[in-house]
């Protein structure tokens, strides 16, 4: 299987990307919003790379890859004169981690396109949580403690993040990582509950609703 055809993008065009779950800070759009320019490291383009050539199968479950974007060289802001972050920006951290400080990025289809309040479950895969050849000893024995307290290291996943509409507040309910490390094997279903539980609120009917999770379920 071959990467779908890449669009021409211009990189100073590009917007910032503010409707993610979790991950790191620094993706992008382009301005139609129909794609996602995402900093990365060559680990992660070789992934897509790889599952593209050998399991097509899989493949199909993840957003249509499209190759790689140059963005130029990161801006590095001196320490010196850094602005204080504002309430909004704090918040933003504790959603998302540092920038990836990456010349090149990956280039994907927006799944969230065309939906007018996408609710958003960002799920971290396995249970290392590092790369053992890059990270160093510190940070690696920090990650390994992460693992072992949550579901990371009981079930192979945890919750990173969630953006959940409120048809109540008219806003988005956000619940960080933080969040979803409190969870173990044996509760971690009460945060697909909460996930899901807007459905029920929401215009649609409870038997429609039903319906959508066994369609999801049965998938």
């Amino acid at each position: 299987m071959a990467p779908s055809p890449m669009p021409q993008l211009d990189p100073s065009k590009l917007k910032a990307f503010s409707n993610a779950a979790a991950g790191h800070d620094g993706v992008l759009s382009d301005p139609s919003g129909e794609l996602l320019i995402k900093p990365c490291v060559d680990a992660e383009i070789n992934f897509y790379q790889e599952t593209l050539a050998k399991h097509p199968d899989f493949a199909e479950l993840m957003p249509t890859y499209m190759g790689t974007l140059s963005l130029g060289a990161p801006k590095v802001p001196s320490d010196a004169h850094k602005p204080e972050l504002s309430q909004q920006e704090k918040d933003q951290a504790r959603l998302h981690g540092v920038k990836i400080a990456s010349e090149t990025a990956i280039v994907l289809e927006n799944l969230e396109h065309g939906f007018k309040c996408p609710n958003v479950l960002d799920l971290k895969l396995g249970s290392v949580l590092y790369d053992p050849a890059t990270t160093e000893p510190e940070k690696a024995a920090r990650l390994d403690k992460v693992s072992q307290e949550s579901t990371s290291g009981s079930l192979n996943f945890r919750v990173a993040g969630m953006k959940v509409w409120s048809p109540t507040k008219q806003d988005f309910d956000i619940y960080d990582k933080f969040y979803g490390r409190k969870f173990s094997a044996e509760n971690v279903s009460e945060a697909y509950e909460t996930f899901f539980a807007a459905l029920f609120s929401s215009d649609i009917k409870g038997d429609d609703a039903v319906q959508l999770l066994e369609t999801i379920l049965a998938e």
